[in-house]
């Protein structure tokens, strides 16, 4: 977690190519204590779609057009816990309680139908996001998962 936030979510920051938040532990918060539960990035991408998607997948995508290459989507870029405080925040939980919701409000503003995922190709990962309505797209040099916000 760290790693990130201290080497490129201020840059990333300062030349606008993504946005960190961070969740903290507003109990702590009440005892003087600063306590980083989870962090997630969201930046805006443009997706190349690969050839071997079918027409319908890629009318699906676009909600319009079945002859597209690209779509805007939102990049959840990072998702992660704080090693000590791990236990007491849940993965479905900073989805379902801050991304999704935080990507919603950004919809109303500017439209978007799309929140991609990019991850390695690891069972453990593919699962959990799997479990919180994402689906395979394609594979790149990461699994690319969307889940449909529309």
């Amino acid at each position: 977690m760290q790693s990130f936030l201290v080497n490129k979510s201020i840059l990333f920051e300062q030349i606008s190519k993504s946005r960190t938040f961070l969740i903290v532990d507003e109990d702590s918060l009440d005892d003087g204590d600063f306590r980083i539960l989870a962090y997630f990035s969201l930046a805006l991408k443009s997706l190349k779609l690969d050839n071997s998607l079918s027409k319908t997948r890629i009318k699906k995508i676009d909600g319009l057009s079945n002859k597209i290459e690209d779509t805007s989507v939102y990049l959840l870029g990072q998702l992660g816990k704080n090693e000590p405080y791990q236990k007491d925040i849940q993965g479905k939980e900073i989805l379902e309680k801050y991304v999704f919701p935080l990507v919603t409000q950004a919809v109303k503003y500017v439209g978007g139908r799309i929140i991609l995922i990019e991850c390695a190709n690891k069972e453990k990962l593919i699962s959990f996001y799997g479990n919180n309505g994402f689906v395979y797209l394609q594979e790149d040099e990461y699994v690319q998962m969307i889940r449909f916000l529309v």
